[in-house]
């Protein structure tokens, strides 16, 4: 795969344009500053236009053309014989990925002799410069990752929503890194962000990479094969990371902040997904009787293991949050802020279970609840302002508009248990009806347990086919 992609990549017309435009454009900065080095003027400017150019192909055009990395194969209908190969979804992804970042390292390679050459022209630090193009290199991949992940999305424009909300999201969040520093205050100098902080970075950077090739993987993949497992043994790793590396300052750091980034679409993909009823999916966990059956009850696919997956989750993120701050905050705010939050992940799950058991897409019925909820509060606020009218009081027991409302004078000390207590009502109703409404998924998941039991291992069946292929 990665042969294959890394032959039609570099035939491609996007690539020798970009290829040849980028050359071009770095032999005028030479060349211009060449020119003003010689007449000894000011150079800040050609630094600027140098960076600028070896951004744009590095940032937007190498991670955009990873957006059709996917909708390709399907255009030319080959996508099925790719998979006649034997190569599973997840290495066609990684193959199609790793190409991206094989032509993107191929167009550094192609700048590094400009690089070279600023640096005899004076006032230059080659070490630094050489840091930033590999940082660049490296979000490159990260961004390549993203886009070859959302690549599978059948809309050209959904997955062009997708990316724009993405980038804009990644440059809000490097500004606020860099802005306030997450180590207390503006950063004032490089030495502001200690190696830590770029450890946490490069270690969470690396989980969301690997959870949006899977997430591109299971849109591609058969019904057989099992990507939810995979996602969530993600946010395990990302739970182990944060009870552990947790510092004091938990809540200033960007582990934390990025921790919540990752496990939020895990656990919500996790509790809208439907149950395969498929028995190889559960052949895994089976062959380790009782133990492997204890673990899918929080690693099935489907929303019913998904339910008791978001509460571990829920209840480390709390424990670490609790240890962290409890000298800070109040203990009133702090079980408010994480029966909220349960509630925030579990109500508008339990309204799908109610209203829409049946339907194809709910993740995006979920996104709509929830931006339905925030509309609800923008409107209560437009409403308190012009008319006098205050609902707010009453929608802060929804947890998601409780959420949305947290800082507002509508919660104050003295109204914080009584909204807890109708927040606290509303989630365990909403958790109560998803395990009556889960009854049904785990009779039929207890079936092809038992049918999953009886069938032979991979490594059998692919002794049989060699024997008969002899």
């Amino acid at each position: 795969m990665l042969v294959k992609e890394l032959r039609q990549g570099m035939r491609s017309r996007l690539f020798v344009i970009s290829f040849l435009l980028l050359q071009g454009a770095m032999i005028f900065v030479a060349i211009i500053g060449l020119s003003t080095s010689a007449k000894q003027g000011e150079t800040s400017a050609m630094t600027a236009l140098f960076w600028t150019i070896l951004g744009a192909p590095l940032a937007v055009i190498m991670p955009m053309s990873g957006l059709s990395a996917v909708g390709n194969e399907r255009k030319a209908n080959t996508l099925e014989l790719i998979f006649l190969t034997r190569l599973t979804a997840r290495r066609i992804l990684t193959g199609k990925w790793l190409a991206l970042v094989a032509q993107t390292v191929l167009l550094v390679c192609a700048v590094l002799p400009y690089a070279v050459l600023r640096y005899f022209l004076g006032g230059v630090n080659l070490g630094a410069e050489l840091t930033i193009v590999a940082l660049l290199l490296l979000g490159s991949a990260l961004l390549s990752g993203l886009a070859v992940g959302f690549s599978p999305q059948s809309s050209r424009l959904t997955r062009s929503l997708l990316a724009v909300g993405i980038f804009i999201g990644l440059q809000f969040f490097s500004r606020f890194i860099f802005q306030f520093g997450f180590v207390g205050g503006p950063v004032s100098s490089r030495a502001s962000m200690n190696w830590g902080t770029y450890l946490s970075l490069a270690w969470i950077g690396l989980l969301g990479l690997l959870l949006m090739l899977e997430f591109g993987a299971s849109k591609i993949a058969p019904t057989a094969e099992n990507h939810a497992t995979s996602r969530r043994l993600i946010g395990l790793i990302v739970l182990g990371g944060v009870a552990i590396f947790g510092s004091r300052d938990l809540f200033s750091s960007p582990l934390w902040v990025c921790s919540l980034l990752l496990l939020g679409p895990i656990c919500i993909g996790a509790l809208c997904e439907p149950p395969p009823f498929v028995p190889s999916i559960y052949r895994p966990f089976a062959r380790f009787g009782g133990w492997g059956k204890l673990a899918g009850r929080f690693l099935y696919p489907g929303w019913p293991s998904g339910v008791f997956f978001t509460l571990v989750a829920l209840a480390v993120m709390f424990a670490v949050g609790y240890y962290h701050s409890r000298a800070a905050v109040a203990g009133e705010w702090i079980i408010w802020a994480g029966v909220a939050v349960a509630g925030a992940l579990y109500f508008p799950a339990a309204l799908i279970r109610v209203f829409l058991p049946r339907s194809q897409r709910p993740f995006f019925v979920y996104v709509g609840i929830q931006a339905t909820l925030a509309l609800l509060v923008a409107l209560g606020a437009i409403l308190a302002a012009s008319n006098g009218v205050d609902f707010r009081f009453a929608l802060a027991m929804i947890p998601t508009c409780g959420l949305l409302l947290a800082g507002s004078q509508v919660l104050e000390d003295g109204n914080i248990l009584r909204v807890l207590i109708g927040t606290g009502l509303i989630t365990a109703a909403s958790f109560c009806f998803l395990l009556f409404k889960m009854r049904e998924p785990w009779r039929k998941i207890r079936t092809l347990e038992k049918a999953a039991a009886a069938l032979p291992s991979a490594s059998t069946i692919d002794g049989a086919e060699r024997a008969t292929t002899k």
